[in-house]
């Protein structure tokens, strides 16, 4: 079943997925509020699109690839979404189960809480740490589209804390074991126009 196809509820394995609380849309995805179905714990169900976009081509299926080996593979930080499962339903679409932000995007959060310069700073320093992780894993994950609104926020323990999401533009870099040569040169153009280095704009190659 499809959110699409006007079913209120769809149920993936212990999970179920409310489509009549959507909590954002993009190109190629909406995202809907869900729970555990035994624990009754909220999580988020990404629907991502395969076929059927807007100009009648196929997404990319190395975003979706990229997103979910990236997720696999970055289990270990507080400041990094969490994803519980995935799930292909058919050939046009695939469900990423994750953890639920009860705060929304750091935009919507900064609009609506106007933090104060305190938890600015600690929104600065817990993304910044994410990074940090993603580029010092043994296999670094570079995410190539950082920008607020793929920054979640979440209430931990009576206080937000961000969690760095949408690894679609991804790149997971294989060094050489025997090279002494920590950084892997990148060209693809991706991102977020306004959120772009400059390397990107003029063409140049860039680093993590």
């Amino acid at each position: 079943p499809s959110p699409d196809s006007g079913t209120k509820r769809i149920s993936l394995g212990e999970y179920e997925v409310f489509c009549d609380q959507k909590i954002a849309k993009g190109t190629f995805a909406s995202v809907y509020k869900g729970h555990n179905k035994r624990e009754k714990i909220a999580i988020a169900a990404k629907a991502i699109k395969i076929h059927g976009t807007t100009d009648g081509e196929d997404i990319n299926h190395g975003l979706i690839k990229n997103e979910i080996e990236s997720l696999q593979l970055l289990t270990d930080h507080v400041n990094i979404i969490q994803l519980s499962q995935h799930f292909c339903t058919g050939s046009s679409q695939v469900w990423l189960l994750m953890e639920f932000c009860d705060f929304g995007d750091m935009d919507r959060y900064f609009v609506k809480y106007n933090p104060d310069l305190s938890d600015r700073l600690l929104f600065a320093y817990q993304s910044a740490s994410a990074i940090a992780y993603m580029h010092s894993r043994p296999r670094p994950k570079v995410h190539r589209d950082i920008k607020p609104k793929n920054i979640l926020v979440k209430s931990q323990n009576g206080r937000p804390v961000v969690k760095m999401a949408d690894f679609s533009f991804a790149k997971i870099i294989d060094l050489d074991p025997a090279s002494s040569r920590r950084y892997m040169q990148m060209n693809t153009v991706c991102g977020t126009f306004c959120f772009m280095a400059p390397e990107i704009f003029i063409g140049m190659p860039y680093t993590e």
